[in-house]
């Protein structure tokens, strides 16, 4: 933490001693070339992230929407099979009944 807090105030004291400088100049910049030629990559760089971003966004929040309709799919179908399960008690329950009542009667008759 120290080090980035110091690199960030050596490199902010770097920029206002060279605007200290040409503004003192009254001249153009000081590495104008090299300076200009930094401006145009980095204006490249954000164009081209700003373009990609888009799509990077977009697929996020898609991949994102895509899980939750999976999410609530899987909920879905853990409550059928438990209705399932229910229903299969349900039935063998009663199933039992009718089968003592058979066997009931049969051995009466």
């Amino acid at each position: 933490m120290f080090t980035l807090l110091s690199v960030s105030l050596i490199l902010l004291v770097v920029f206002v001693l060279f605007r200290h400088i040409e503004f003192l100049r009254g001249k153009g910049r000081i590495f104008e070339l090299s300076r200009r030629k930094l401006d145009r990559i980095t204006y490249k760089a954000l164009h081209a992230l700003q373009r990609s971003i888009r799509y990077v966004v977009e697929f996020v929040h898609k991949d994102i929407f895509l899980y939750g309709i999976h999410l609530v799919v899987y909920i879905a179908l853990l409550v059928v099979r438990v209705l399932e399960r229910w229903l299969d008690r349900v039935t063998t329950f009663i199933r039992s009944f009718r089968n003592k009542r058979k066997n009931g009667e049969a051995s009466e008759g």
